[in-house]
């Protein structure tokens, strides 16, 4: 495993390198940073480039916001458009000082990255990568360097029909012994390129066998080191091609022994998740996987891949807003990245009509109207004074999306009633607002029907009711951004001067609650 500092989720990807050898290295995290990319990195030592075994890839765990490591993985078998990628136990956990921490931690699926080609970075730079959405360690992996299980197994979507897959060595097909043949994979330092990230290979024997591991010689700088960790040993058997060995560990100067974790013995675990891999992939599953290589909407998540695209400045420019006018707003200033995005969001919904048939960020794409709802800050509550609505966004974003939510609260906003005077919900946003600084919404007329904000106009009803809106699990509270969105109908405008947004939108505005899919994540 080869540590990297700086290095964010792609396609915003800053490498820096920290090389990595503690103890035993060729895998043993560790954490000294030695500088950027061009000074070190670590895989197959005295091979050549490896262009036909596609179905070895990299593995990227990013640490925080500011490291990552990389690895080496194997995709064994698929599951519908899931593929299970078998790398090591110590790629996928989280380690500190050097070494991985105790108790074992194993890191979230949001974590991991799985990047296939010939060579990683180039296919980084260019955001060919796929998303995780399951990881499992073996259960007896207990974090130390020369466990025996060290394994992990890990599912990504994405995965298509054209996908290679190396099966994992059945206990049947072990037929290892000492001096057996074998080929070693991985990406990384060769020795004589310390920048390389192509695959390579090179082929070894088996020097020493046990029941769990085996180990292979070293001393004419041919073999494993870091980065190569959670390779496969590849070995030919009578039923084609098989990943027999997982590499593991090895000496420090990557110049004596390498040890590899024996597939076989391990053959439970594996079968066990890959059985438990679902055919099916939800909404969110599959909206990643639309964009993935080789996938339905590459060429139109291309098109939005980074910030400095069309699609991109769209995005940038309507994440900050909280109401229909300003997404409205921003597609005029930039119709071609609009249009973009627009694109993108339509392939990714018509792509999974299925799995998405419910998802309020699809509905207005697969029933081809052009009204659908927008999710927005705080419910949707917000006002023309600029310091009213800081009151609101910021002081009071609980009460004015519970007001939002509530019919009676929300009425309250378009025309005053006696039902104001009782309704907590109504209630609780006047009294959060009248203790804002200066008390900026006073004007307004809360409970007499006073004036909009957004119009400077008298009190009068927009189209439409109230929206609602909520970020999903592990999402932004603004979007939705990373977590599953509900909304609910239109927008009205009120007597507090408030300005519910909402209201008949292009399937654009909808479109923003895609940034709770997939395609989002792929930007961070």
């Amino acid at each position: 495993m080869r540590q990297y500092s700086g290095m964010g989720r792609p396609p915003r990807v800053r490498i820096a390198l920290a090389f990595v050898c503690s103890g035993f290295a060729a895998c043993a995290p560790g954490a000294t940073d030695v500088g950027n990319v061009g000074e070190q990195q670590a895989p197959i030592l005295g091979g050549a480039a490896d262009t036909t075994d596609t179905a070895v890839m990299a593995l990227i765990h990013q640490m925080g916001t500011s490291s990552s490591a990389a690895c080496t993985g194997t995709v064994i078998a698929k599951q519908g458009s899931s593929g299970i990628l078998m790398t090591a136990g110590h790629c996928v956990v989280a380690t500190a000082n050097g070494m991985v921490s105790q108790p074992v931690k194993v890191a979230s699926p949001a974590d991991l990255f799985v990047i296939p080609g010939n060579d990683w970075q180039t296919a980084i730079a260019s955001n060919q990568y796929f998303d995780v959405s399951a990881v499992q360690v073996h259960p007896s992996y207990d974090g130390t360097v020369n466990s025996f299980y060290d394994m992990a197994l890990v599912r990504f979507v994405g995965a298509t029909n054209a996908m290679p897959t190396i099966p994992a060595m059945a206990p049947a097909e072990d037929k290892l012994t000492t001096g057996s043949a074998f080929t070693l994979v991985g990406y990384g330092e060769t020795e004589t390129n310390k920048d390389n990230s192509q695959r390579r290979e090179v082929a070894r024997t088996i020097e020493t066998i046990s029941d769990h591991q085996f180990e292979y010689n070293q001393t004419d700088i041919k073999g494993a080191c870091s980065g190569d960790s959670g390779g496969p040993a590849l070995v030919m058997t009578a039923n084609g091609l098989r990943v027999g060995g997982v590499t593991s560990y090895g000496d420090q100067s990557c110049m004596q022994i390498g040890v590899s974790v024996r597939v076989s013995p391990l053959n439970s675990f594996i079968t066990s998740f890959i059985n438990g891999t679902p055919l099916v992939l939800n909404c969110d599953e599959c909206t990643s996987a639309a964009v993935s290589p080789g996938n339905t909407c590459t060429t139109q998540a291309d098109a939005c891949g980074t910030a400095q695209t069309a699609c991109g400045q769209f995005l940038t420019c309507a994440d900050a807003c909280t109401t229909s006018a300003c997404v409205q707003s921003c597609t005029s200033k930039n119709p071609s990245g609009a249009a973009a995005y627009d694109a993108l969001a339509k392939c990714q919904c018509t792509s999974c009509a299925s799995p998405c048939s419910t998802d309020s960020a699809c509905s207005s794409y697969l029933a081809g109207t052009t009204t659908p709802p927008v999710s927005t800050k705080c419910g949707g509550v917000t006002n023309a004074v600029a310091a009213c609505n800081s009151c609101i966004t910021g002081t009071c974003c609980s009460q004015a999306s519970t007001c939002a939510n509530d019919p009676i609260c929300s009425s309250c906003l378009t025309q005053s009633s006696i039902s104001c005077r009782v309704d907590s919900a109504y209630a609780a946003l006047i009294t959060c607002e009248a203790g804002c600084q200066g008390a900026p919404c006073s004007g307004g007329g809360t409970t007499t029907g006073g004036t909009t904000g957004a119009t400077g106009g008298s009190t009068g009803a927009a189209t439409g009711g109230t929206t609602g809106a909520t970020g999903g699990a592990g999402g932004d509270a603004t979007t939705g951004a990373g977590g599953d969105t509900t909304a609910g109908g239109g927008g009205s405008k009120g007597g507090c001067s408030c300005d519910v947004g909402g209201g008949p939108m292009s399937p654009l505005a909808s479109a923003l609650s895609l940034l709770a899919l997939a395609f989002v994540r792929r930007r961070r």
